[in-house]
């Protein structure tokens, strides 16, 4: 299979996150408006042999924080180097609860610690040279964040606030701090048989003009300059002992029990002309996040997760709505 790696540039605030399952959907509303429905439903029954594998995105050059076993109290204090008093030591532990709290981390430092990979190894190269990963860990910082933005409506007769009903509302919506010197670009990967390059390029121009995600109508989820690189290779460990998954993802049978992870659960909607039905919400579906290890057993598998159905509340439409769920995985070597 081919791995493309996709990058595109942010030009505003958004209301829907960058998820794997969000983004699969986008895609398949593009291809089937591009090539029309026989082609989608070709797509969809291309699952039960090799599945297209979608990421989430993530900002350049840096990965999401992988969920490991946590560091035990003596491994806590090793990472110091040394006898600590007790404000030395409190100014420690902070440290280390602030990487903890990082939503990401520097791309190289993952790429570099794939085949030893614990909370210890990656905070012990940070903290042995700390000049070296004080600017990757400074662009580590970046996280999103949810700010209340206060709406007016519109009436369509008056072009004025309107005087009848709930006129003032509020939404979520969510910013990215840019980086200083630097454009707001993502990165995201699909692994495909199906698709090819001229494909994804086509789909990722259709999403430049349609936009990403609610209210892209009034201007959110604008983004412009998409690259495909059909070239990308994604490293792995020499002897893989489990995968990160680089999406949100529902675990099938072939996922072992043992693992380190974190749920949300997602109360989805229908989108594009389906977004338009009496009652367009999914049902609450329960996600593995990105960033969830998992060890491999003995079932020998490149798929992990599942493409969803019945899912939705509409009768007519129980077989004709799919939900991606599938995980993207990185194979490391965990040291436990």
């Amino acid at each position: 299979m081919t791995t493309f790696k996709i990058t595109f540039e942010l030009k505003s605030s958004i209301l829907t996150p960058f998820q794997a399952d969000i983004i699969w959907g986008h895609f398949a509303w593009a291809y089937r408006y591009l090539n029309g429905v026989g082609k989608l439903n070709e797509f969809i029954d291309s699952y039960a042999k090799t599945p297209t594998l979608v990421s989430n995105a993530f900002p350049e050059g840096l990965f999401p924080r992988p969920i490991l076993k946590p560091l035990t109290i003596q491994q806590s204090m090793a990472l110091a180097g040394g006898t600590l008093n007790k404000k030395e030591k409190v100014k420690h532990l902070d440290e280390l609860k602030r990487l903890k709290k990082r939503p990401y981390f520097p791309y190289d430092l993952m790429m570099n610690s794939i085949d030893d990979l614990s909370y210890f190894a990656i905070y012990e190269k940070i903290f042995k040279d700390k000049a070296k990963f004080e600017d990757d860990m400074e662009a580590a910082r970046l996280k999103s964040v949810n700010e209340v933005v206060s709406h007016n409506t519109i009436g369509r007769l008056t072009n004025t606030v309107t005087t009848l009903g709930p006129g003032f509302f509020q939404k979520d919506e969510l910013f990215f701090n840019r980086l200083q010197n630097k454009g707001l670009t993502f990165w995201l990967l699909v692994r495909s048989n199906f698709w090819n390059k001229g494909d994804l390029e086509a789909m990722m121009e259709f999403m430049e003009y349609d936009g990403f995600g609610a209210d892209k109508s009034t201007g959110k989820g604008t983004i412009i300059n998409s690259l495909v690189d059909d070239s990308f290779t994604l490293p792995h460990a020499a002897a893989p002992n489990a995968f990160i998954s680089l999406s949100n993802f529902v675990p099938g049978a072939n996922v072992s029990s043992k693992g380190y992870y974190d749920t949300f659960c997602k109360f989805g909607k229908l989108g594009a002309e389906f977004a338009r039905l009496k009652n367009p919400f999914k049902m609450p579906i329960l996600f593995m996040k990105a960033g969830s290890t998992f060890f491999l057993n003995s079932v020998d598998s490149e798929y992990y997760g599942c493409l969803l159905d019945n899912i939705n509340y509409e009768e007519s439409l129980k077989n004709a709505v799919k939900q991606y769920a599938y995980a993207f995985p990185f194979y490391v070597h965990v040291s436990e």
